[in-house]
């Protein structure tokens, strides 16, 4: 059969379907009029014209675009609209902190600290190694943060910065850590806990002390202090069948004891003599006052207590650090 150009196969098929149906409906009222054909070849006709029709429908659903009409609308609209897939939203990690690439330069005959910055900085340069981000004079030398494993490589095996011998090493802070674990039992050893975390690369542990008021004496606490040997801390550690949770150790603000004052040890302080206790110049020993003072924040504090805000302050400033 040749089909002429446009045909259409849907309406073909409506076509065939009708006139089987309707061929259906003729065979049998030429069966029920005629008198003379046997009731059991009527019968085998009819069914094979039934056949004939149900073949051709079931044939025009499946290749029918058109929706059954025992669905609602809402349903047909679901199964016709191309829904986009569901992506799953992660939650934002914080991105990995850079690598710092620092050094620590020293000198047997001065202290690189306190000479001539504009100097250190031209013998910095004449190593031709390249300009280092910072360079920071210390109490005993210099701590300098390069720029790239490779300038940080090449310093590091420096000897001689123009006429000194000098020493370059890494801060401790690059090389291990220090964090505490709460609530443990008192009667646990240090000895037993060393041998313990041998696995989690623990180099020391130590168990802090408070002083008690009422004996006046300091008593172990139920906090260990723990040194790894790398700078990366673990989050938990098991100790037997117990695990603790690892938080990073803080150490207490610098203070001097002569003026009160944050930042430098009384080594090194050229203030006058401040009493912690009611914020004066004398001694401590010397006090006559019944009044309590803070020569740093004014409150009704001595200048050494944990209550301080501005040792607060500066608590909060060692803890962003070592974020």
């Amino acid at each position: 059969m040749a089909f002429s150009q446009g045909f259409d196969v849907d309406d073909f098929i409506d076509n065939v379907v009708y006139y089987d149906r309707k061929k259906g409906k003729e065979i049998s009222s030429e069966i029920e009029s005629s008198d003379s054909m046997v009731e059991t070849s009527s019968q085998d006709s009819d069914m094979e014209s039934l056949d004939t029709v149900s073949e051709k429908s079931s044939k025009k659903k499946r290749i029918g675009s058109t929706q059954p009409f025992n669905i609602s609308y809402s349903q047909a609209v679901r199964s016709t609209v191309k829904r986009k897939p569901k992506t799953v939203v992660h939650a934002k990690t914080p991105p990995p902190k850079p690598k710092k690439y620092l050094v620590i330069m020293q000198a047997q005959e001065v202290e690189l600290g306190q000479q001539n910055p504009i100097k250190i900085q031209r013998l910095i340069q004449s190593l031709d190694y390249g300009t280092p981000k910072w360079v920071n004079g210390t109490r005993r030398g210099i701590i300098i943060e390069c720029n790239d494993s490779y300038q940080f490589r090449s310093i590091l095996a420096t000897q001689r910065l123009g006429d000194w011998q000098v020493k370059c090493t890494v801060p401790k802070s690059q090389e291990s850590s220090i964090c505490c674990i709460y609530n443990t039992p008192i009667d646990l050893t240090e000895e037993e806990v060393l041998g313990v975390l041998k696995d989690y690369k623990v180099t020391k542990v130590n168990r802090l002390t408070y002083y008690d008021s009422v004996s006046q004496t300091r008593k172990p606490s139920k906090t260990l202090k723990i040194f790894f040997n790398t700078a990366q801390l673990v989050e938990n550690i098991n100790i037997g069948f117990t695990r603790y949770k690892v938080k990073p150790f803080i150490p207490r603000p610098i203070q001097c004891y002569k003026c009160q004052k944050y930042g430098h040890m009384h080594q090194q302080c050229r203030n006058a003599v401040i009493c912690r206790k009611c914020g004066l110049g004398h001694d401590i020993n010397e006090c006559p006052s019944q009044t309590v003072q803070c020569i740093n924040c004014k409150g009704a504090h001595a200048a050494n207590s944990k209550d301080c805000p501005t040792r607060t302050e500066k608590q909060k400033v060692l803890k962003k650090g070592l974020q």
